[in-house]
């Protein structure tokens, strides 16, 4: 197989894994909104949503690769995707709450606390990428 073949082959192999991760998604939506299914029901596809980020991440820094790359995106747009990514996070999960507690109060504290751990680790893992990719930088520079 030829470099272009291998590289067609892998694109569509991600393109897959998204789907599948997608499917994942829409089928934990549909079993915990829809149809009022607990979180032990959802464990197959839990698992696939937690899982599928940390893989990409520790293969990335398995294969010397970080995935922090600013310039592709401007810093107005990556401000609006992390708006938007904490938002859709924390009305997943207030819609979580809003179907299983009663307690609105206790709800609420769950929510502020879900958003403050989600923001927290989403700066810190950019934090840790960027500081990798200046050292790989410095580490191809030298080669």
């Amino acid at each position: 197989m030829d470099e272009r073949m291998i590289r067609e082959r892998n694109r569509i192999l991600s393109e897959l894994a998204l789907l599948m991760y997608g499917f994942a998604l829409c089928a934990f939506l549909v079993k915990i909104l829809l149809l009022g299914k607990a979180l032990d029901d959802c464990v197959v596809e839990y698992v696939i949503m937690i899982a599928a980020p940390v893989y990409q991440y520790v293969r990335a820094r398995q294969r010397k690769l970080s995935l922090y790359q600013p310039e592709l995106i401007s810093r107005s747009l990556r401000r609006k995707k992390n708006v938007l990514s904490v938002a859709v996070a924390a009305g997943m999960f207030a819609l979580c709450l809003w179907r299983f507690s009663a307690d609105i109060r206790e709800g609420l504290c769950s929510l502020a606390a879900f958003i403050l751990v989600f923001v927290a680790v989403k700066l810190l893992v950019v934090k840790i990428e960027k500081e990798r990719s200046r050292k790989l930088d410095r580490e191809y520079e030298d080669e």
